[in-house]
């Protein structure tokens, strides 16, 4: 939650970020995030999650969707943005700032596979819990 926070202030705050301070801002928090996974250890990467106790499983797919969706949250700008602003700049920064971009879509893209990817493996094992869905 302290990392969602973070991005929430920084990346969504009231004061708009041009499009480096936001790319600074993505791999500030894409860091913190990689930090807290691997704190986590092998858990997270288990490949079969079946031979773990339900409990267990709930736990590996709430955190799983919990990561995926910070990093939807980090990544989400760059989507959204109109990148036609970038064909003005020049030099080392246009490139290594298109890399950047690219690599956060990218990451964007994979954790809403990742997402899916659970959802649809959910659904199949039967394990859809109505927990995961808020009522409003």
């Amino acid at each position: 939650m302290r990392i969602i926070s973070g991005v929430l202030k920084e990346l969504y705050g009231l004061k708009k970020k041009n499009l480096e301070a936001q790319a600074v801002i993505a791999q500030k928090y894409g860091a913190s995030l990689a930090e807290w996974r691997s704190g986590i250890g092998p858990f997270l990467e288990t490949s079969n999650i079946e031979l773990l106790q339900p409990t267990y499983q709930r736990q590996y797919n709430v955190l799983n969707l919990a990561f995926a969706h910070a990093e939807i949250l980090l990544y989400r700008p760059f989507l959204l943005r109109n990148l036609a602003s970038l064909g003005r700049r020049s030099g080392h920064t246009h490139s290594q700032l298109q890399q950047d971009i690219q690599t956060n879509v990218e990451k964007c893209l994979q954790a809403a596979s990742k997402i899916a990817g659970l959802f649809k493996e959910l659904c199949r094992s039967k394990r859809m819990y109505r927990s995961f869905w808020v009522k409003t």
